[in-house]
Formats: C-alpha cells, structure tokens, sequence
C-alpha cells in the first residue's frame, strides 16, 4: 500500500530528506538540459570515445529511472528499506558530483549539472549519510554496501556507453 509522507504530521528529517531526493534531481536534469543546457555536447566533447553512444534517449530513460527510483521512498512509509533505497539512489547522485567536478577540471569548461551538483546534491547527500548514520536507522555495513551503488552505476553506464559504441563500429564496418 502506497502512503504519501507528506502530510504535516509525517513531515519529520526522513520524510523531507526523501522528498528533496527526487525534487534535487529534476533541478539538476534543469540545469543539465534545459537551462543552461547543453550537457549532451559537453558530454560528448568531454567523453570522445563514447560519445557515439550519447543519445538523448538513453539519457532520458536513465533520468527517468533515477527520478522514479529516488520517488520511492517518499511514496511509500519510512522504513529500513526506504531509507536503503534512499541511501542507494544517494549514492548515484554522490558520484554524480564528482564526475562534474573532475569533468570540469580535466575539461577546462562549465558542465552542466556543476551548479546543483555543489549546492544541491552536496549538502543533500552530506547530511542524509550522516543524518542516517547517526541516528542509527540502518546498520552501518549496510550505509556502506548503499555507497557502493553509486560507483557500481557510474561504472555500469560508461561500460554500458562503450559496449553500445563497440557494436555501432562493428555494424558501420
């Protein structure tokens, strides 16, 4: 049964932190493609050798899967499964500000997603890890298999970028 945390009475630290998961993620997808915009040609000028593989509707259907995985928790009532889909989901947009960081280091340009990355997803996923850790709501080896996910999926989407690319060249051929 799906109960909505949003009512006055639910709305305590792990309530707000589910919600401004996903609500974090539509303003970095903001930032990302509609303003500034432009994260596709970026991505593609900092990532040559995938960039065949970069298409507007892969990225579309992983930011949908991130948006509509991060929503489950604040659907749903707070438990230790939500919270470790939280953590999990917290992971991957963790990452996410590294690879934005170091992207516009290595590449001496702006990424988009930079912005929110820093004052949005930072503070968010800071004090969520430590919120969560310090109240005890889910054992501490389990924080630590959560943080996995996000290295496990960044990993995951570039192999998944060069496989595509392999087997564009190899049809070209």
């Amino acid at each position: 049964m799906i109960r909505m945390n949003f009512t006055p009475k639910n709305m305590n630290t792990t309530s707000v932190l589910f919600w401004l998961l996903p609500l974090s993620i539509v303003l970095h997808n903001v930032e990302e493609f509609i303003f500034p915009g432009g994260f596709i040609g970026w991505y593609k000028r900092y990532k040559p050798e995938i960039a065949d593989s970069i298409r507007p509707k892969i990225l579309a259907i992983t930011n949908i899967l991130l948006i509509g995985g991060s929503l489950n928790p604040a659907i749903n009532a707070v438990s230790e499964v939500t919270i470790i889909i939280w953590l999990a989901f917290a992971s991957i947009v963790g990452i996410n500000i590294f690879y934005h960081v170091k992207g516009s280091i290595l590449s001496r340009t702006y990424s988009p997603g930079l912005i929110t990355s820093l004052i949005v997803y930072l503070p968010l996923v800071v004090y969520g890890y430590y919120y969560f850790i310090s109240t005890g709501k889910v054992p501490i080896w389990i924080v630590a298999i959560c943080s996995v996910t996000g290295i496990a999926s960044q990993a995951f989407l570039y192999y998944n970028h060069k496989r595509r690319v392999r087997k564009l060249h190899s049809v070209n051929k």
